[in-house]
């Protein structure tokens, strides 16, 4: 592992090296492609498939408004059959990793709900609870 500083940023490079037994080793795919030592592990390690689209609240424990978002935003994805496709995550801003999150997402006021495709906000609601046509909207057109 490599730390180097420039300016105002840091970059932290990796160095991965085969093991002893495995130097040499390779594997082919149906297509002829031999695949390198960082191909084969990349290809072998678990995966797991995210949803495309996300719904973040971000709130605090004890705010009677973010639980209520949650909940009804929990029943309309039932409702509508999407709790597969949409991933549900609640963001506690009283944490650092809440704050963290919501510092970029600029999300300052609770409860905020963030619709995101592939990372990116697509619909947006502050200090109030998504209307449900509007949250329908929003998870269609992404």
């Amino acid at each position: 592992m490599t730390l180097s500083h420039h300016k105002n940023s840091f970059r932290i490079s990796y160095q991965f090296e085969a093991l002893p037994e495995e130097v040499g080793r390779e594997k082919s795919t149906r297509k002829g492609h031999i695949l390198s030592q960082e191909e084969q592990l990349v290809s072998e390690a678990p995966r797991t498939l995210e949803p495309a689209l996300q719904i973040s609240i971000f709130g605090k424990p004890d705010c009677d408004l973010c639980k209520s978002t949650q909940r009804k935003v929990e029943f309309f994805l039932s409702k509508w059959n999407l709790r597969d496709q949409v991933k549900l995550r609640f963001h506690d801003l009283t944490t650092v990793e809440g704050l963290a999150e919501g510092a970029y997402y600029n999300a300052t006021d609770i409860p905020t709900t963030l619709v995101l495709a592939g990372g990116q906000a697509v619909a947006r609601w502050e200090v109030t609870i998504p209307p449900s046509e509007e949250l329908r909207q929003a998870l269609t057109e992404s």
